[in-house]
């Protein structure tokens, strides 16, 4: 997967809500089994939708992201346009479930 953001609290603005293109944020951990099964599915979506820039958030490493985002399980996938969340999507799915998904909120 190319360009993908390791996305921290001091990083978040410039970024995240700085940016021109729409942002897919991903929260999840190095334990987390699910979280390691989706992985194959972002990045079959990031070859699909250059245009989306890709951004992962370790939880472990930074809960006032997670708290900003209210953050209750993981894999979650925060969808951000315009630098404003406007969609998320828990738990590990189908690469054509996330296109939809992804698709509807970003408006791809």
């Amino acid at each position: 997967m190319s360009d993908v953001i390791n996305v921290t609290s001091a990083n978040f603005a410039a970024e995240v809500e700085d940016s021109d293109k729409p942002f897919v944020l991903d929260f999840w951990a190095e334990w987390c089994g699910p979280c390691k099964a989706f992985m194959p599915v972002l990045h079959q979506f990031a070859e699909k939708f250059p245009q989306v820039r890709i951004g992962k958030v370790n939880v472990d490493n930074e809960p006032e992201l997670c708290q900003r985002f209210n953050i209750m399980s993981i894999p979650t996938v925060v969808f951000i346009k315009n630098g404003k969340a406007v969609g998320t999507a828990i738990g590990s799915m189908s690469l054509n479930d996330f296109i939809e998904r992804a698709k509807a909120a970003l408006g791809l």
